[in-house]
């Protein structure tokens, strides 16, 4: 056979190879198609019972949801798709509703048990989808998963902790669901690498609400900085008032000086009156600065007008920081801290230069910006014309400066 024969012998079997492999893609691709149709052409009369079962209203959602449980194999596995997608989406009787059909198509405890399957990818599936069902019995389960050795799986069940231990899911009993969820997220913060992402941690507390005050509040406690450090954060951003005395023991004497900042922070997003001594006690120069900081912006944030005395003496601070802290509190304050601002403002002769400049910043972009009431300008106007007749007044001989205490409105 000559070199020109097996060449042309070559080119018609690659050209033959191709042509079956093209054959191969075209009859593998109308074979999905085929499928896809077959799919689409059952699941689109399931459609609407799948949205009135998610609307969860009333017996026809009831009815809805015991006809879908009643699908033959083939026609569940085609509308199973549909109702994992809608899963997530939902809430109240149509989450349970969801939530109940899954576990009747035994699609719950498959998942459960794929929690301890081999592969990760399984096990992060899995916890993701009980977490978007919010299923409340899966929570020890899911606790379990943060000290997975996949970090993504440690991930996923951090993030669905947050809604299966979340007040309202499915199955919660009379146990305390929400503490145990709590807890175990809170105890993935120990030791000296975090089992989970702070930040995600800090969300499904979040999740949890005011029910997880308790663990949040033990937390306060705990040996660990970062641990301590977002259970502060967490009750600060919810509010919980109760945690007030524990966040100012945290503000006076926890070891970390980030701890104390953000115990401050979250004292002043309370807003707790009561929280005022600890927090001018933070505001010692003597202090780490990111607490100095953090306590002034929060003295601001209580509203109290016994802080007035603490944050005018501040507005000459050395740190640049703590000075405007200070200035922007005592605009926060309302009408007091206002007078006070005004009253520094218009002390050019005999107040501190740097105090001085800066309460009159802020006064004069407060005014510029209309974020006064008219009665707060009214009160600046009023200080502006009594510092005018009182500066007449010291030209005469024998006539001093405006005592602090004046400025404070608390003397003569």
């Amino acid at each position: 056979m000559t070199f020109f024969a097996v060449v042309v012998l070559g080119l018609v079997l690659v050209s033959a190879l191709v042509l079956a492999l093209a054959v191969s893609i075209a009859a593998v691709r109308g074979l999905r198609a085929r499928r896809e149709a077959h799919r689409r052409a059952v699941a689109e009369p399931l459609r609407p019972l799948l949205l009135e079962v998610a609307v969860g209203e009333g017996e026809d959602a009831e009815a809805a949801a015991d006809t879908l449980a009643a699908l033959d194999t083939a026609a569940w596995r085609t509308v199973e798709p549909a109702v994992l997608a809608v899963l997530g989406k939902v809430r109240g009787d149509g989450q349970r509703l969801l939530v109940e059909l899954l576990a009747v198509r035994g699609v719950i405890t498959r998942e459960r048990g794929r929690l301890h399957a081999r592969g990760a990818v399984r096990r992060a599936a899995a916890a993701e989808l009980l977490g978007a069902a919010a299923y409340a019995p899966a929570v020890p389960e899911l606790a379990a998963l943060l000290h997975d050795g996949d970090p993504e799986v440690r991930l996923v069940a951090a993030r669905a902790l947050g809604r299966a231990g979340a007040p309202g899911a499915v199955g919660m009993d009379a146990g305390d669901g929400v503490g145990q969820a709590a807890s175990a997220l809170l105890a993935a913060l120990a030791g000296q690498q975090p089992a989970a992402p702070p930040d995600v941690v800090a969300r499904s507390l979040m999740l949890l609400g005011a029910p997880a005050a308790g663990a949040l509040r033990a937390a306060l406690g705990a040996p660990s900085a970062l641990e301590r450090l977002t259970a502060a954060e967490v009750l600060g951003r919810l509010g919980v008032a109760a945690a007030s005395r524990d966040l100012e023991e945290i503000v006076l004497r926890d070891p970390s000086d980030v701890v104390r900042a953000r115990a401050a922070t979250a004292l002043g997003r309370i807003g707790a009156p009561l929280a005022v001594s600890a927090l001018r006690a933070a505001t010692s120069p003597t202090g780490a600065a990111a607490v100095r900081r953090a306590a002034v912006v929060a003295l601001g944030e209580v509203g109290d007008p016994v802080a007035l005395r603490c944050l005018w003496s501040l507005l000459d601070d050395g740190d640049a920081h703590v000075a405007d802290g200070a200035a922007s509190a005592l605009l926060a304050l309302g009408a007091p801290g206002v007078r006070v601002l005004a009253e520094v403002a218009s002390q050019e002769q005999d107040g501190s230069p740097g105090a001085v400049a800066r309460a009159h910043e802020v006064v004069a972009c407060a005014v510029l910006a209309e974020v006064l009431p008219p009665l707060l300008v009214d009160e600046v106007d009023r200080v502006r014309r009594a510092a005018a007749t009182r500066a007449a007044v010291v030209s005469v001989p024998g006539a001093g400066p405006a005592t602090g205490a004046e400025l404070l409105g608390v003397g003569a």
